[in-house]
């Protein structure tokens, strides 16, 4: 399982890597800077980068049991998860300020 939450993470970050390049110009996305799309593809190749490490660890713990390999592999893992949660903190610094509208409900009934 973690490792069809690891594909479908990097599907979305990499599609929303691709929306944020597609869309910089268009005038109601101005919050998408540069450097925000920077810092996703930052985050994006630490993720895969952090990833592909931790397998390195996991395979050479079950292959060779070294002392300590393991505990290599769950840092390595727990940098995936931290670089997954950065990934998606630069979602709330692009959506800042913006208001949600929802249709079809109204809060003041009388």
């Amino acid at each position: 399982m973690f490792v069809s939450f690891i594909i479908c993470s990097m599907c979305y970050m990499l599609t929303k890597i691709v929306q944020s390049i597609v869309i910089k110009n268009k005038s109601y996305t101005a919050c998408l800077t540069h450097y925000t799309t920077e810092k996703m593809v930052i985050l994006f190749l630490s993720n895969i980068a952090c990833f592909f490490i931790s397998i390195y660890y996991y395979f050479r713990h079950n292959w060779y049991c070294e002392h300590g390999v393991y505990t290599l592999f769950a840092a390595w893992e727990y940098l995936v998860v931290i670089t997954n949660i950065a990934f998606h903190c630069i979602e709330g610094d692009i959506l800042h300020g913006v208001t949600l509208l929802t249709f079809g409900y109204c809060k003041d009934r009388t």
